[in-house]
């Protein structure tokens, strides 16, 4: 017999002693159950005391006394022989620099140490064990082998973990966390995140893949390492052989993954590495942002895609809050660096640099752990799709690099209730140094099929602002592109780059349907600048004319006479009328409109519900969805799924509903075939909700939504958008913001024509306007600008003009719209600036030439 499977079988001696004794009455060994006088040991108490017990040779109880055979059957599968530590005299394990093709030899002493250290209540003083702790951390974390090895080696169970969360107030607070289970691949899942009165038909799309299915899964028992780096850090002397220790690693660790990026086929325990430092908080001390940190993030993010698939799937059973901590790290590596190389500097750019696409490549794996981790929804409106695909008339092209989305089956649109808000992964101070010019013209390179970053393709990390800005880039791109292609095919022909309509005021909408329909013939034609005509007027359409074309096209299309849409009274939002005797062509219409305010960077005045938007993006409308378009009928629902009494005598429901039309009609719907004569149950009244939730929100209006989202994509199917935002960043984008900061407005402004920002006229009209109604501060924000919201990024991002426009006169002021300018006459005083002022945007419709 081998010495390792003596040792095993004398721990194994030991263990059944321990747990169940010798058989012996009265038994003197105080190492024996037998021994009345010695406290009952838990299993895992049990297992690390035999561990010692058959390391330091002490006395084992006769055999004869007790069959052990059968005891030894109760040992724990994970006390097997690379768990045990070798005598004293085994030779210490060396560096991976000294020796990294060495087999690891783990009948050393060094883990036992370390869950000594971790389980003892004494001070590491007291034992005077620091000589042998200080060499157990030196081995350990000094060699990625001994540390990757670890495989839950000392797995804790949840009654030990109690006792080592006494320990420190850091230590309860992990130990804590409600989603705290994580460990090897055989672990359960946390259950999936519900939302408050979640239907049953969603919780099915929210289940998690099964963790037994994704290779290379690491298998790490976290609390144990969060326990052992708290300890470590009570004491200086072991906290700075750690440090030291983990320098090293890394250093090995990023040389060797540099050389082989596949070098955890050859260890299917390579990820443990990763996970145990970063759950080390000297790793992402401020002192290791320079030097150490860095270079984790970059053997992170070297690492190939099967590796990002196991670390997301471990990453999304972890608690939001242990999570985010980590995001925030990488943000300040992130800000630092940008502090450091980019504040001052304007001939370096941010997607060069490597340390922020390391940071950003391991953010984009937390940033699906998080999605995967929290509340999932896969379900897309299948028949929508269908229809938006029937309007394009060529292929999409190939989007930003979505490979690990693709492995996990998941999309940002996936994603309820992430485990982290989705605003901690935007970086504010990398936004503000992006260049997006070259920064999008990479974007387009890459996906030519170069390797070139772009932040686009790491979008979680972008604005809205800077978002909406590469969209501009990308819209004009494309315009650009088509008038040169077409210029280059018919050369010497004059080329028009405009969608040009041209339409009289009273008969708006059915001047523009007409022309739409011809234009839509060549869908390339939607995607040119549109370029607007007021019949019998003068102006010239700069982008002023268009603003105030969309204006009155929403106000027309909205208006409850023609039935297109109805105002749902108790939410004061718009809503898809089913009944509507429009043809679908008008809904069409209306979605082509969108696409093009969203085309030509115009804001529309629109009051649907949010959901809307989601749908636009391609998922259906669920349950929650009802409370903001119909609040009433979501809480009676709410009280149906609630009500403890007997729902089918006492509310008389069946799967038959009965609604009414804009003109009082009544009508009926059977939710399911024979639905008049299916009573709504206690058993079946989740099914009832779920159904009718879809009928009132996506199957009632299927003809018209789907002809109006056709529309939106006609427009807009080529473009990034539904790369780029998610649903309520495209209603910022299309509807604006309605939080109104008068006070940036005013220190964004410029001023020309001899006006200074301390001219007397221009701190009377900053004295007016912040004296005016909230009304009247909307109505001169549509005088000047063309729209009474404020664009994605606020009020400042106007970039407002004054500009002079002679001596004191009676002239009224005037704007063009579409460069933001107010033109101010240098008025002699506050009282007739206020009055003028006034009139003039009161009488602010139509154009001229001045």
């Amino acid at each position: 017999m081998s010495k390792r499977t003596a040792l095993k079988l004398r721990i194994q001696q030991f263990f059944a002693q321990l747990t169940q004794g010798c058989g012996r009455q009265h038994c003197p060994n105080e190492n024996c159950a037998s021994n009345s006088t010695i406290k009952q040991l838990s299993c895992d108490e049990a297992a690390v005391q035999a561990i010692h017990l058959a390391s330091s040779k002490a006395e084992l109880c006769s055999e004869n006394h007790r069959g052990f055979s059968d005891s030894i059957k109760q040992l724990p599968d994970n006390l097997g022989s690379d768990s045990l530590p070798s005598s004293s005299n085994t030779q210490q394990v060396k560096p991976d620099s000294e020796n990294p093709n060495d087999d690891i030899d783990m009948l050393n002493p060094d883990y036992s140490a370390l869950w000594k250290y971790c389980t003892t209540k004494q001070k590491i003083h007291e034992n005077g064990y620091i000589p042998e702790l200080k060499q157990a951390i030196s081995n350990i974390f000094s060699n990625s082998k001994l540390l990757n090895r670890y495989e839950k080696i000392f797995a804790l169970k949840t009654d030990l973990r109690e006792e080592i969360a006494q320990g420190t107030e850091t230590d309860k607070q992990w130990d804590s966390s409600a989603k705290m289970s994580v460990g090897s691949s055989d672990d359960q899942s946390k259950e999936d995140t519900v939302v408050e009165k979640e239907t049953a038909s969603e919780k099915s799309v929210s289940k998690k893949p099964d963790p037994q299915t994704v290779p290379y899964l690491p298998t790490v028992d976290v609390v144990f390492f969060r326990t052992l780096f708290a300890r470590i850090s009570e004491d200086a002397v072991l906290e700075t052989v750690l440090h030291e220790s983990l320098v090293k690693l890394v250093n090995l660790a990023e040389k060797a993954i540099c050389t082989n990026p596949n070098e955890y086929k050859s260890d299917p325990n390579y990820l443990n590495m990763i996970v145990i430092l970063l759950e080390c908080p000297l790793l992402q001390s401020p002192e290791s942002l320079e030097e150490m940190f860095p270079k984790f993030l970059k053997i992170v993010a070297k690492l190939p895609l099967a590796a990002n698939v196991a670390l997301a799937h471990h990453w999304s059973r972890y608690d939001g809050a242990q999570l985010k901590n980590v995001i925030e790290t990488i943000q300040q590596l992130i800000a630092y660096q940008v502090a450091m190389h980019y504040l001052d500097q304007t001939d370096l750019v941010a997607h060069e640099d490597q340390r922020i696409i390391d940071a950003s490549k391991c953010l984009n794996i937390l940033f699906f752990a998080s999605i995967l981790g929290g509340e999932v929804d896969r379900t897309v409106d299948e028949k929508g799709a269908a229809e938006a695909q029937s309007m394009r008339n060529a292929p999409r092209e190939e989007e930003a690099d979505a490979q690990l989305g693709t492995e996990l089956k998941l999309t940002k649109l996936d994603s309820v209730a992430p485990l982290v808000p989705r605003v901690e992964f935007v970086n504010e101070a990398l936004n503000d140094v992006i260049k997006i010019d070259k920064d999008y013209a990479n974007y387009r390179v890459s996906q030519q099929g170069s390797n070139k970053f772009s932040f686009l393709h790491y979008q979680f990390l972008l604005t809205t602002l800077n978002k909406t800005t590469y969209l501009f880039y990308d819209n004009r791109v494309r315009i650009e592109r088509r008038r040169t292609l077409m210029s280059s095919l018919f050369a010497g022909s004059a080329i028009n780059p405009f969608l040009k309509i041209q339409v009289r005021r009273t008969h708006i909408i059915n001047d523009t349907l007409v022309q739409l329909e011809m234009a839509a013939e060549d869908l390339k034609n939607l995607r040119k600048q549109l370029y607007v005509e007021f019949d019998g007027e003068e102006g010239a359409d700069e982008g002023g004319v268009s603003k105030e074309f969309f204006a009155l096209m929403v106000e027309e299309i909205f208006n409850p006479a023609n039935g297109t849409f109805i105002l749902v009274e108790e939410s004061q939002l718009f809503w898809f009328n089913p009944q509507s005797f429009e043809g679908l062509m008008q809904y069409k219409l209306i979605g082509i409109i969108l696409g093009l305010a969203i085309y030509n960077n115009c804001i529309l005045e629109i009051k649907f519900p949010s959901f809307v938007y989601k749908k636009l993006l391609g998922r259906k409308a669920r349950f929650r969805d009802i409370k903001d378009l119909h609040p009433v009928i979501y809480q009676s629902l709410c009280s149906l799924l609630e009500y403890t009494g007997d729902v089918e005598d006492d509310l008389m429901l069946t799967f038959q509903v009965e609604h009414q039309d804009v003109f009082g009609c009544t009508h009926h719907h059977d939710l399911k075939e024979g639905g008049v004569n299916i009573p709504v149950t206690k058993l079946n009244r989740q099914e009832y909700v779920d159904m009718y939730s879809d009928w009132l929100l996506n199957t009632s209006i299927e003809e018209q939504f789907n002809a109006f989202l056709g529309g939106f994509e006609l427009v807009l199917s080529q473009s990034p958008l539904k790369y780029l935002f998610e649903a309520s960043e495209l209603e910022l984008l299309l509807c604006g913001s309605e939080h109104y900061d008068f006070n940036a407005l005013e220190e964004s402004a410029e001023y020309d024509g001899g006006f200074t920002k301390d001219s007397q006229t221009v701190k009377d009209f900053w004295s007016v306007l912040h004296e005016l109604s909230d009304e009247e501060k909307k109505t001169l924000l549509q005088f000047s600008t063309g729209s009474d919201r404020a664009p994605v990024g606020g009020l400042a991002k106007l970039k407002m003009i004054l500009a002079k426009n002679g001596p004191d006169s009676d002239r009224l002021p005037t704007a063009h719209t579409c460069f933001n300018v107010i033109l101010l006459p240098d008025y002699k005083n506050k009282k007739k600036l206020r009055e003028l002022l006034l009139k003039a945007i009161k009488y602010s419709k139509g154009f001229g030439m001045l």
